[in-house]
């Protein structure tokens, strides 16, 4: 009785662990994704000759921005 409720146990846990580190990919993939999205924008508006918005857009690849977007 007592391995089967530690088998139970054990088995949440993992399922838990799983979850957790799918999770987790999904959340490193939408990152990867959107900073992907900003560096071909500001390679777009670079070709274009748009500077504000390269600026912009490089301000926000470095994590130094501060405007609502």
């Amino acid at each position: 009785m007592n391995s089967c409720y530690s088998a139970r146990i054990f088995v949440l846990a993992l399922f838990k662990m799983i979850k957790g580190t799918m999770c987790m990919k999904s959340i490193i993939a939408g990152k990867k994704k959107y900073a992907e999205e900003l560096a071909t924008t500001a390679e777009r508006a670079a070709r274009e000759g748009n500077m504000k918005q390269l600026y912009d857009t490089t301000k926000k690849l470095s994590g130094k921005y501060s405007k609502p977007e």
